[in-house]
């Protein structure tokens, strides 16, 4: 990921000296190295991606946006912020319908509701890629027979189980006088009947491994792909929501061409 990339060299200490801005420091020449390298991606990233502006660093050039829907700089990079259900950006493609395309999308939820990214051809033929706010919590329950917490205490926290549960819905429990808590599992319950942890820490998040995901524990963005072949030498880009906000950092559109 080049954004993330760049955060870290740009977090980099000893660039310059303590007290004499202007002079080098002891990391002057790496960073340096790195910086051109990341510039270099950047260049191959906008070579390579279908979409135009796709990192939405020329605001939203290139895309057909709704109101509401708009650019904020977030942390030095320009994000892409669609604030409620009636709020979308799109933007039609040309491609080659003879070769398949891998769209990779890096964004997070907030709030309730999902958000969307759809491709789709002249033909009917689409994908989906959907981001909730459950991405970022626990896919995998640990629970402690052994708890060093009383029973009554244990049994506050009531479930329903549903055997076809998948990562990304919601499940609504009560916790004493707390309610509507989202939260994300999976139907694999792992139980530790030997823990020596207080049952509070034996409730560390795990997260289930997906190949088409990647998680930035640092940001919270999650990036997702999923494949696409096209029947038709023109498809649409389609971003948006059910409520909530969406925000979403990058998209790319990249051709699997034969070697």
């Amino acid at each position: 990921n080049i954004i993330s990339a760049e955060h870290l060299v740009q977090s980099m200490p000893y660039v310059y000296n303590n007290w004499l801005s202007d002079v080098p420091g002891m990391n002057y020449d790496i960073y340096t190295e790195l910086g051109r390298r990341i510039t270099q991606a950047y260049s191959l990233y906008e070579r390579r991606n279908i979409i135009k502006n796709g990192d939405f660093d020329h605001d939203l050039n290139h895309w057909h946006a709704t109101p509401h829907a708009k650019v904020q700089q977030m942390d030095g990079t320009a994000v892409l912020v669609i604030p409620n259900w009636s709020s979308n950006v799109s933007q039609n493609l040309c491609v080659e319908h003879n070769h398949g395309y891998v769209l990779r999308v890096t964004a997070k939820k907030e709030d309730p509701g999902k958000g969307y990214v759809t491709i789709s051809d002249c033909n009917g033929n689409q994908e989906t890629l959907t981001f909730t706010s459950c991405d970022n919590y626990v896919s995998n329950e640990i629970t402690n027979d052994q708890s060093e917490y009383p029973f009554s205490q244990e049994m506050n926290e009531q479930r329903s189980y549903n055997p076809n549960e998948t990562i990304n819905e919601h499940l609504d429990y009560n916790l004493g006088q707390v309610r509507n808590e989202q939260r994300c599992y999976t139907r694999n319950t792992i139980t530790n009947d030997q823990s020596e942890y207080p049952f509070s820490q034996e409730m560390n998040e795990q997260r289930s491994y997906n190949p088409n995901e990647t998680i930035n524990e640092q940001r919270n963005y999650v990036t997702r792909t999923i494949d696409f072949f096209p029947d038709t030498d023109q498809v649409r880009i389609d971003i948006g929501e059910t409520e909530g906000t969406f925000k979403v950092e990058s998209i790319e559109l990249i051709c699997m061409k034969s070697q």
